[in-house]
């Protein structure tokens, strides 16, 4: 559970204040008075005073990176979880087993040291067969050329035999670091700080294919399994006349004013919308707000302020 805030309200309401979560800059209030249709209808004053709604700061989509078995799911929608937090994994037995079989021939792999131990024993006899080439005996040599061609032709094999080994022992390595990357694709682990959501109640996704995977599913490399709310910062979207638009800009600070909190937090306008809305004659403006957290170790959800709360803007 999140905090005393959700476990006050229905399921279906919780839903409803998600789908206001999406950080797409084309979405709209314009829904609000669905959203709290189904919460039962609110005071006309609250609509007038507060006329916003936070918004998380984004949404993230989760997609699996292989194909496979889901075998564990630890974090399910309403859970805060800690970024690098494990989320959800899938079976990774046979590559685990590919792994350890190419640890055990990089471990006992013996080519290297045999290729080694013969170039060093083809190095010292060709220095030998050398020794007695250049030695003269009267005046013949001691040693004979075809003996010295046939040292060094020794040699150069040997030479060759340590690098086809070298080339084998990195090839298993390269594979070894190859198969490690590859089990890192059987973990989802939280990109961010935020709360897990379904995909039915964020905004353009509710009426998807995308559902929420079970453990004991098999899913697709590329599949859409989980998402999540970044909310250490929110945002509103609201709309200002023509008239307006040159007297706003990006950075410029504003004051929010949050349903049922007496201090205002301090806000950043961070994006104008490009388009006008020529049948309204307005614009659409972004801030964002820090979230400050509670310090409420009783609460797993740690911070003041929830993404479906109404607010209103003032800007400075």
């Amino acid at each position: 559970m999140l905090s005393n805030y959700f476990r006050t309200i229905s399921t279906a309401a919780l839903s409803a204040l998600l789908a206001f979560c999406s950080s797409s800059s084309a979405q709209s209030t314009s829904s609000s008075s669905d959203l709290f249709a189904d919460l039962g209808g609110v005071d006309s004053a609250y609509e007038e005073n507060y006329p916003h709604f936070l918004q998380a700061q984004k949404v993230i989509v989760l997609s699996v990176m292989t194909s496979g078995l889901v075998n564990n799911i630890s974090a399910l929608p309403q859970d805060y979880v800690n970024r690098g937090q494990k989320l959800l994994t899938i079976d990774s037995e046979l590559i685990e087993l590919e792994i350890q079989s190419l640890k055990d021939q990089i471990k006992l792999s013996s080519a290297m040291a045999e290729a080694t131990i013969k170039y060093e024993f083809a190095t010292d006899n060709l220095k030998i067969v050398e020794e007695l080439y250049n030695r003269n005996i009267g005046d013949a040599r001691a040693g004979s050329l075809k003996e010295l061609k046939e040292a060094t032709q020794s040699r150069d094999l040997a030479r060759e035999g340590v690098k086809h080994a070298d080339l084998e022992l990195k090839t298993l390595k390269n594979q070894l670091a190859q198969k490690n990357k590859q089990l890192e694709y059987y973990t989802i682990n939280a990109p961010e700080n935020g709360v897990m959501v379904p995909f039915s109640s964020i905004k353009n996704l509710e009426n998807s294919s995308l559902k929420q995977v079970r453990e004991g599913e098999v899913v697709q490399a590329a599949q859409p399994v989980m998402a999540m709310l970044k909310v250490d910062k929110l945002r509103l979207r609201f709309k200002q006349p023509r008239t307006q638009l040159s007297n706003v800009k990006i950075g410029q600070n504003a004051l929010v004013h949050i349903q049922g909190f007496d201090r205002p937090e301090k806000a950043t306008i961070v994006y104008i919308e490009p388009t006008i809305i020529e049948a309204l004659d307005e614009f659409y403006i972004e801030v964002e707000v820090n979230n400050p957290e509670t310090n409420n170790s009783e609460i797993a959800y740690p911070f003041t302020y929830y993404p479906g709360m109404r607010a209103r803007v003032e800007l400075q």
